[in-house]
């Protein structure tokens, strides 16, 4: 329990701004922040998940992605067309032809780690979360479970209305 002034001290890093990206995000006020959950929604096949590897990528913040839909092969080639401007279709078969040497400076200092399971329980997510803070010594700022849905709450008991 906490009043209101020893919140502020148990809050720690949380509810401070991440890199703006976009110059339109910031015009329209949106500004996603360390701790807060922001819910990102499209229809199927718009670009949600492209959009949040990029924002991962290029706020260089520290990121953990749960990658339910999109497999390592597709997030590393986004990955490589992202921070490179490659074409999609050259950073694909840069990988087929197994030559990321090509990139690996840019890829090597980037602060993200992918984790590709296609239905992580809530268990995995906060098996992941802490072992990232053993890692690093920090939780990631950025949190990014791609997709929701996908999340497994089996053994997690009954979800009431």
């Amino acid at each position: 329990m906490y009043s209101p002034i020893q919140s502020n001290r148990a809050r720690g890093s949380a509810g401070e701004p991440l890199p703006t990206v976009w110059k339109s995000f910031e015009e329209l006020g949106i500004t996603f922040r360390r701790g807060e959950l922001v819910l990102v929604c499209a229809g199927s096949g718009t670009g949600k998940s492209v959009m949040m590897l990029s924002y991962a990528l290029k706020s260089r913040s520290p990121a953990l992605y749960f990658s339910a839909d999109s497999n390592a092969f597709t997030q590393l080639a986004r990955t490589i067309s992202i921070v490179t401007r490659m074409p999609m279709t050259e950073s694909k078969q840069l990988i087929l032809d197994g030559k990321l040497e090509r990139v690996s400076k840019d890829l090597e200092p980037l602060a993200i780690r992918l984790n590709y399971d296609a239905s992580p329980s809530l268990d995995t997510i906060e098996m992941n979360l802490e072992s990232y803070y053993e890692l690093y010594g920090h939780y990631p700022a950025l949190t990014v479970i791609d997709n929701v849905p996908n999340v497994s709450f089996e053994g997690q008991g009954e979800l009431s209305e």
